[in-house]
């Protein structure tokens, strides 16, 4: 198995798959992947907050439904 930069990392074999809008749960993923965690966003096309309007930090992929 290839080595990963996450790999030392507690969460780094972890895939996380981000549905939330606001507040806490955003803060808390962007944790998670802190922490190693692989995060898959999922963000809405109609709704706009200011979750969905930034750039994501590099381990999270960002997939618009």
């Amino acid at each position: 198995m290839p080595e990963t930069p996450d790999a030392g990392l507690p969460l780094g074999d972890v895939v996380l798959l981000d549905l939330t809008g606001a507040r806490a749960g955003p803060t808390a993923v962007c944790q998670l992947a802190d922490w190693g965690a692989d995060v898959v966003r999922v963000e809405s096309l109609t709704v706009a907050t200011a979750e969905n309007t930034r750039s994501a930090p590099g381990s999270v992929r960002s997939v618009v439904a």
